[in-house]
């Protein structure tokens, strides 16, 4: 991401103009330190020096950081899975799996068709994953191209939120594709590996039409949790909250009597 040419230009463009701020900030603390009798601010010059030199030694080095942070992502995905990120294995194992269930389906006898739908379904989680796939990587894209100015936030305490923003969107989408990656893997060694996953798991041997229903069934199972891993990042990222009257009728279904939510 951070060797794209357009993404490193965007990112100059940042970091231009994140210099050109800073020279006013070094500007407007001067005058302050001059006028400290006469002028009134809310922060003084012994917090807005060190916070604007963090601030501006950040923005300088936010590509090498965006850099740094990725491949750590990276590397830890590869010490979990013994693949990095962008391998296509386990997207490979997931695609043989389905095929090799759906061959020869023609819907015409009752577990056929529920292959095929089970298919379906499948398809449009696959569809999906890709959608959220494309959405992180221009996320990322962004995230990396305004680092020099979101790191050069942490120079003034009022903009002290939206950096701590950048920060979680980094991890956020970084930590979902390191989570998915996990899952993937551990999913498809435990779950479709044929040596570990049949009288231990209680699952059917393989061959036969049950075993190809519970493998489909498993692989639905697995793409539909990783598809609600992103939601779960953003909630992170958002730093969203549960919602108050979700959690009044949860509470309310699970009381014993209605004259007890009547009293809530």
């Amino acid at each position: 991401m951070t060797q794209l040419l357009q993404v490193t230009a965007f990112a100059s463009t940042s970091l231009g103009v994140v210099n050109v701020s800073y020279v006013l900030a070094f500007l407007w603390t001067a005058i302050l330190v001059i006028g400290r009798d006469t002028i009134q601010s809310q922060v003084g010059p012994g917090e807005l020096i060190p916070r604007l030199v963090i601030g501006l030694i950040a923005a300088n080095f936010a590509i090498p950081l965006c850099s740094t942070v990725i491949g750590l992502a990276n590397a830890f995905t590869a010490a979990l899975t013994s693949q990095d990120i962008t391998a296509p294995g386990s997207m490979h194992q997931l695609r043989a799996t389905t095929v090799s269930a759906l061959d020869g389906q023609t819907g015409a006898n009752a577990v056929s068709f529920l292959l095929l739908l089970i298919g379906l379904l499948i398809a449009v989680l696959t569809g999906t994953l890709l959608v959220q796939w494309i959405i992180r990587l221009g996320v990322l894209v962004v995230a990396v191209g305004i680092a020099p100015i979101a790191l050069a936030l942490h120079g003034t305490p009022q903009a002290e939120g939206a950096a701590e923003l950048w920060w979680r969107t980094m991890l956020g989408t970084l930590g979902a594709v390191v989570i998915q990656a996990v899952a993937l893997h551990t999913t498809l060694r435990i779950f479709l590996n044929p040596d570990s996953n049949l009288r231990v798991l209680g699952l059917p041997i393989p061959g036969g039409e049950p075993a190809a229903v519970m493998n489909l069934l498993i692989v639905v199972c697995l793409l539909w949790d990783v598809v609600k891993i992103s939601g779960l990042m953003r909630r992170y990222v958002t730093q969203s909250k549960p919602n108050a009257l979700g959690m009044i009728l949860r509470a309310c279904s699970s009381s014993r009597s209605p004259k007890d939510c009547a009293a809530g």
